[in-house]
């Protein structure tokens, strides 16, 4: 059934954003900074044209900077991370110096969550190729 095939992603995705948002709050009051706790927000319930679905803070050195986060909601087989990524989350991911991708996948009731590497990620050939777009002119 697709539909609820695609519900079920919704909510795996929906409780994915959830927990990475409870992550980056507790990262920041941990790191007594509850001044950019309070400004964490989970934008993708705003737009989808912000191109990623938090937005956070990291402090590194004193320095704060903003943090765009794409949280991916991942499976794991084989011990191998899988998740989907669009070609314009891909291109933000190359281009934007604040953007990280987190990927959570269930262990028992509870999320996991690992940061991918940006280094690592354009190092290795861990992008397969799914479908393609197809384009043919035509003389009507």
């Amino acid at each position: 059934d697709y539909e609820k095939c695609e519900r079920s992603k919704d909510t795996a995705g929906d409780n994915a954003e959830k927990a990475a948002l409870q992550y980056e709050k507790d990262k920041l009051l941990n790191l007594m900074r509850p001044d950019l706790e309070s400004r964490v927000e989970r934008v993708s319930l705003k737009s989808s044209d912000y191109g990623y679905d938090i937005l956070s803070f990291q402090v590194q050195n004193g320095e704060v900077s903003e943090l765009h986060i794409e949280v991916k909601s991942a499976t794991v087989t084989e011990n191998y991370l899988t998740f989907f990524i669009s070609e314009n989350e891909l291109k933000h991911f190359k281009n934007d110096k604040y953007y990280a991708i987190y990927c959570l996948y269930k262990v028992g009731k509870y999320y996991k969550l690992h940061i991918v590497d940006y280094a690592a990620f354009f190092k290795t050939d861990y992008l397969t190729p799914m479908s393609y777009m197809v384009r043919i002119r035509i003389n009507p």
